[in-house]
């Protein structure tokens, strides 16, 4: 078997719970105005510190009163959201949740804060698009927009999906990608973002320039996807 075809037989099974999702279970599902899968790189060129700017960053933007007040306004004044951490493996660290208000917000937040790091390893960047595309099949919801919100500070260098692979099979579906990139270890990744992750999904960029940045880019970023500004 070789490794495209590998790639889209992993993304198949993906394809087929979109499928049963939008024919079973989505028909009784609460309606909501974004579906939110938030992938986060722990991989090996992340040190701790750094680690904990990226969790702290996410909670503080789910306390943000700009953020609360963007989520008011969706269709519905609910969001559906879902957080996982990605390097040469996924978990799903913080379960899907409806959130609809200030206390939702809030106890989505304190969820993100008592979050402990997985693992650290490599950074199969495809295959953690080939999750979110997946997981995002499980959300408990009918969403007007389907979004998976990615960051990281490197390329991608490994795995068993390729990143061009699982973007398309995400946008086939309807799905955005929104990127996030953590300049500063790597050359020209803000351009390597735009054009292999997030491509012609019809998604957008905000580059964290450094991990000192993450909170101040996930604020913008999350503010304007909610918002469904892009």
């Amino acid at each position: 078997m070789t490794f495209l075809h590998r790639s889209k037989t992993l993304l198949a099974a993906g394809l087929f719970a979109v499928a049963s999702l939008v024919g079973g279970t989505a028909q009784s599902a609460p309606p909501v105005g974004v579906a939110l899968v938030l992938l986060v790189d722990v991989s090996g060129s992340i040190d701790d510190n750094e680690y904990e700017m990226q969790r702290t960053g996410i909670a503080g933007a789910f306390r943000d009163p700009q953020i609360v007040r963007a989520i008011s306004s969706q269709p519905h004044s609910t969001i559906a959201a879902t957080m996982v951490m990605w390097s040469d493996g996924q978990m799903v660290v913080v379960p899907w949740q409806l959130i609809d208000g200030e206390g939702a917000a809030a106890e989505f937040a304190a969820r993100v804060a008592a979050v402990r790091r997985p693992f650290s390893a490599g950074t199969h960047l495809g295959d953690a698009l080939a999750f979110g595309f997946a997981l995002m099949a499980t959300c408990p919801c009918q969403a007007e927009r389907q979004v998976i919100d990615v960051s990281g500070d490197g390329r991608s260098n490994g795995g068993t999906t390729d990143v061009s692979v699982a973007r398309t099979a995400a946008i086939t579906a309807g799905i955005v990608i929104n990127g996030l990139p953590i300049t500063g270890s790597e050359a020209n990744l803000t351009d390597y973002y735009r054009q292999e992750v997030v491509g012609d999904s019809g998604g957008f960029i905000v580059e964290a320039q450094g991990f000192a940045d993450f909170a101040r880019a996930m604020r913008a970023k999350l503010s304007m996807e909610i918002a469904g500004l892009f």
